[in-house]
C-alpha cells in the first residue's frame, strides 16, 4: 500500500530516512512509537512490514526487496542506549546508526567537543581571576586540548593507535582527579565520562570493519 512519509511523520511518530547506497537519495523510512511498537518499513513510498512489537524489534526482522536484496531491522542495545540496525544484505545503510562510519564519527566528533571545552574553559581559567575556575583550569587545559584536537584528526583518518591514545588521557585523568583529595566528582561526572569512553571505545571496531572493507575493495580491484 502506498504511503506518504512525510504525512506520517506530521502525526507525530518518530521517523529516520536512510539511502540504500551511500550518496543515493533518501529511499527508505522507518516509522515507530514512543515504545517501539508498530515499527513501519518504507521503502520507495511502499510500507514492505510491520513490526507490532518492541520483542519482535529486539528480535530482528527483514523483507526482501525489488532488487533481490534483503532488508533487515532490528532494535539493539549499544552501550547505554538503543539503535536501530538498519542493514542491506547484512551490512548497515549509510547513516544508519550502527554504520561504521557513523560510529567513528561520532567518536571523533566527540573528541572534538572535549577538546573545545578544554581550550575554551583553559583561556577563561588563565585571563580571569576566579579562583573557583583556575582550581580546575589552566594552561595546562589548553594544551590538552590541542593535543586532544590533533588526536581527533587521526581518528577521524581511521587511526586506532590515536582513539586509543585520547581514551588512555582521558582515564588518566579521570583516576588523577579521583585520586585528588581537593578535587570532586560528583556522580553525573563519573557517569558522562563512562558515557562518553563507552562511545569512544565503539570507535575500535567500525576502524577495523572500515578498513576492512577498504581492503576487500582493493583486493576486488586487483582481481
Amino acid at each position: 500500500m502506498a504511503v506518504q512519509p512525510d504525512l506520517l511523520e506530521h502525526a507525530g511518530k518518530p521517523i529516520k530516512r536512510y539511502p540504500l547506497e551511500i550518496g543515493g537519495p533518501i529511499r527508505v523510512h522507518i516509522l515507530w512509537n514512543r515504545r517501539f511498537t508498530d515499527t513501519r518499513v518504507i521503502v520507495d513510498g511502499l510500507s514492505l512490514l510491520t513490526v507490532h512489537s518492541r520483542a519482535e524489534l529486539r528480535e530482528g526482522r527483514s523483507v526482501d526487496l525489488q532488487d533481490g536484496s534483503r532488508l533487515g531491522v532490528k532494535l539493539a542495545r549499544a552501550a547505554f542506549f538503543y539503535e536501530f540496525q538498519v542493514t542491506r544484505n547484512g551490512f548497515p545503510l549509510p547513516d544508519s546508526d550502527s554504520h561504521p562510519e557513523t560510529i567513528l564519527k561520532s567518536a571523533y566528533r566527540l573528541i572534538f567537543f572535549i577538546a573545545g571545552m578544554s581550550i575554551l574553559f583553559g583561556l577563561a581559567a588563565t585571563l580571569s581571576q576566579a579562583e573557583s575556575l583556575q582550581q580546575v583550569a589552566g594552561p595546562w587545559s589548553v594544551g590538552t586540548g590541542i593535543v586532544l584536537l590533533l588526536l581527533g584528526l587521526l581518528v577521524r583518518k581511521r587511526s586506532a593507535v590515536a582513539l586509543g591514545l585520547v581514551i588512555g588521557l582521558l582515564v588518566l585523568d579521570a583516576l588523577s582527579t579521583l585520586a585528588d583529595p581537593q578535587a570532586s566528582l560528583s556522580l553525573l561526572g563519573i557517569i558522562t565520562r563512562v558515557f562518553f569512553l563507552a562511545i569512544m571505545a565503539r570507535g575500535f571496531g567500525a576502524i577495523r570493519v572500515l578498513k576492512e572493507r577498504e581492503r576487500q575493495l582493493r583486493m576486488a580491484d586487483v582481481f
